[in-house]
């Protein structure tokens, strides 16, 4: 029996990680333990039920102090945020399931957001141009990249594919690739993962030019299509672009995912079609991050309501023309 009030955050901590062994994927299990273990010391050893709201405020604002070990920069504020949230799940975890009456994080106050960063993308003129300074011995990264920016999955997904995960028809010219699966990479251990929410469990429908390539270069049906480090994609493509971009602006490998939202949103692809094409759980989710892409069509949208008021107008001006001219005729008519 767990004495809740007497053990300490970090014993404690120790007991959610296994309690949620089987219910939180591995990627983001370890993603928790990284933030609660490198930024907790300062409270680690103290009991759940002495940890005060005060040493909560004063811990958040000491993280804007810390710097990254790996950047040796201080930490963004969206780390912190990331962070401050890990922790909080800590102690909800601890009043949800074992009926931790202290509440350390109530009073506290949230970080204010952050303006999130518009995705960057580039045009499909942009795309192939850059797609066809790839040489031919890397056929390779061709591939990858023409996959990402037709398809719009992610990199994890695309690494974890197999040959049994697509279907081409090659009468029809078309076909389907199967997303159930994503891919991270642990000390150069892969770990092979679920989607994290249902709705990244999805069929994308591809044209078959695409899928012919790809069940070409594929090998085995259960063995993975691109044995390769995500660090080595994003790697390629940087340099590709600093070398061949000719002023090109740089975008990150996910800027193509960007990339193929944007080309569906400026041919006036169906928005829910979007959504479940790249996996999101709404259209809200998809026209919340991607709702910059639709400049023109908001514009568009004012032009046509001005219009509206302008023939509005002209309607009640001809209206009303039309009734004096009557109500004189009229007048006429009875003094004849």
């Amino acid at each position: 029996m767990i004495d809740i009030n007497k053990i300490s955050f970090k014993e404690f901590f120790g007991i959610y990680m296994h309690d949620t062994e089987n219910i939180l994927s591995d990627y983001t299990r370890r993603g928790r333990e990284a933030n609660v273990k490198a930024h907790t010391g300062v409270f680690e050893n103290i009991p759940l039920f002495d940890i005060t709201s005060q040493t909560i405020m004063e811990w958040q604002n000491n993280l804007f102090k810390t710097t990254s070990e790996k950047t040796g920069k201080l930490l963004s504020v969206a780390t912190v945020k990331q962070i401050i949230v890990s922790v909080r799940i800590v102690f909800r975890h601890a009043a949800e399931v074992y009926g931790l009456e202290n509440k350390p994080f109530m009073g506290v106050p949230k970080i204010k957001d952050v303006a999130t960063a518009k995705a960057q993308y580039w045009t499909s003129e942009e795309f192939y141009y850059m797609l066809d300074k790839i040489p031919p011995k890397d056929k390779i990264y061709r591939l990858i990249y023409e996959t990402l920016f037709l398809t719009g999955m992610r990199v994890g997904e695309l690494l974890a594919l197999t040959r049994s995960d697509i279907s081409y028809c090659k009468r029809l010219n078309s076909g389907t690739i199967r997303i159930n699966k994503g891919i991270h990479f642990n000390k150069k251990q892969h770990i092979v993962t679920p989607p994290k929410t249902p709705s990244g469990n999805r069929n994308i429908e591809c044209p078959g030019e695409l899928l012919s390539k790809l069940c070409d270069y594929a090998k085995g049906p259960k063995e993975r299509i691109f044995k390769i480090y995500p660090q080595t994609v994003c790697t390629y493509l940087r340099e590709l672009v600093r070398e061949q971009g000719d002023g090109l602006n740089y975008i990150k490998v996910h800027g193509l995912r960007h990339s193929h939202v944007a080309y569906l949103m400026h041919n006036k692809t169906n928005l829910l079609l979007i959504s479940e094409r790249i996996g999101h759980s709404s259209p809200e989710i998809t026209l919340r991050q991607y709702g910059h892409f639709y400049p023109k069509e908001a514009k568009i949208v004012v032009e046509n309501l001005s219009e509206l008021i302008r023939a509005n107008e002209i309607e009640k001006t001809s209206t009303g023309f039309l009734a004096k001219c009557w109500q004189k005729l009229k007048t006429c008519w009875v003094c004849d």
